[in-house]
């Protein structure tokens, strides 16, 4: 499925993957200029958007799952 990160930092979540869930398409968000890059690199397969999350259009019930940490 699709698995949203809406504040990725470096992308620790989908570091953590369980095993079952590795075909899953990941998209992720990051304000931080520094930890976003450092995601896009870590995670090349995934989608991954330095910017504000309220400037990503993601469509309407288009993720299956949304992970995160809220501080």
């Amino acid at each position: 499925g699709n698995i949203l990160e809406p504040s990725i930092g470096i992308g620790n979540f989908f570091g953590m993957l369980p095993e079952n869930m590795n075909n899953s398409k990941l998209y992720g968000v990051e304000l931080d200029s520094i930890t976003g890059r450092i995601a896009k690199q870590l995670y090349p397969k995934a989608d991954i958007t330095v910017s504000g999350f309220e400037r990503k259009p993601f469509p309407d019930n288009f993720f299956d799952v949304a992970v995160g940490n809220v501080p």
